[in-house]
């Protein structure tokens, strides 16, 4: 009967602790699950690119999914039109993910802070997408810095970013492409 009474307890605990968790975790989605529409304005950086394209304009629709702390997922979609060029397809439509990280939440594992993901407001994304339409390239590669949040109204929230956006070569005769980007995120939770 003993042993009866431990089992149940740790199953009463197992059971807590995962209430615990799930309630943490729907807390932590509060913050940082939402639908986002980002637009991007890239200037070629380099002689090479410039050959190519001499801009891009991004336009990238995502839902993002809090998975911990540290990170969330986001499957994306994307339009990209290549200003000033001549030589390659002028859009690219694609599909892929991307991966979120708060370095606030790893300063304050360092530091030893409590840590409250509704303050934390900046976060770098890296992504990787096939495009869908016959384009020149393979692959794009991503990679922003969103730099900070201004909420407009109780579930829209504006965030202004700075990245880069690779576009790989397919090995047609075309080089691969490369932009310094900016642009806003407008999120909706």
């Amino acid at each position: 009967m003993k042993n009866c009474y431990k089992l149940l307890s740790l199953i009463l605990l197992l059971l807590i602790t995962r209430i615990q968790h799930a309630d943490a975790q729907e807390k932590l989605s509060e913050f940082r699950s939402h639908y986002s529409l980002t637009y991007k304005y890239g200037i070629a950086d380099g002689k090479d690119t410039k050959n190519w394209a001499k801009n891009s304009s991004t336009v990238q629709i995502g839902r993002s999914f809090a998975l911990n702390k540290l990170l969330s997922l986001s499957p994306v979609v994307s339009y990209t039109h290549f200003g000033g060029t001549n030589f390659i397809k002028k859009s690219a439509v694609s599909l892929g993910g991307e991966v979120s990280i708060y370095p606030k939440y790893l300063a304050t594992l360092i530091t030893d802070n409590p840590y409250d993901a509704k303050n934390d407001k900046m976060y770098f994304n890296v992504g990787l997408q096939k495009p869908l339409n016959k384009s020149d390239h393979s692959l794009v590669f991503n990679a922003d810095l969103n730099l900070f949040h201004i909420n407009l109204c109780n579930k829209f929230t504006l965030s202004p970013n700075l990245g880069y956006q690779y576009f790989i070569s397919s090995g047609n005769g075309i080089d691969g492409l490369g932009f310094y980007t900016v642009g806003v995120n407008f999120m909706l939770k």
